[in-house]
């Protein structure tokens, strides 16, 4: 949903997950239920700060560890930069919010948009 200069996005997810193959102990697995919704501000034509927060559950059947068994609920901050009419640069911090941890994620991109969605992209 598009509310100029906001942009507000939701995603359901949904992974099938198979048993790996393995010897002692096995290992079973379950399906992955997901959602994501974010929101975007484009500061101009050029700048576009992102908001996301990603919940999964886990992959894992019961372990009987807590930290296994639990789901986790992640936020991702960041921006991309528009280089050009079809290149974005895009960086993003993301730190998982269901642990105590300092487990955090930096992810760089550099994205090409084919001709189509880049004529449609700031309509």
């Amino acid at each position: 949903w598009r509310f100029k200069p906001y942009s507000l996005y939701v995603m359901p997810g949904f992974v099938v997950v198979g048993d790996p193959k393995t010897g002692e102990p096995s290992v079973a697995t379950q399906d992955v239920y997901a959602f994501f919704a974010g929101l975007a501000y484009d500061y101009n034509e050029f700048w576009t700060w992102l908001m996301q927060v990603n919940a999964y559950s886990t992959p894992l059947e019961f372990t009987d560890i807590e930290t296994l068994d639990d789901g986790a609920v992640d936020l991702a901050i960041g921006l991309h930069y528009r280089l050009t009419r079809r290149w974005l640069f895009e960086f993003s911090f993301s730190e998982d919010l269901t642990r105590t941890a300092p487990d955090f994620t930096v992810r760089f991109a550099l994205r090409w948009i084919n001709t189509s969605t880049a004529q449609s992209i700031r309509e």
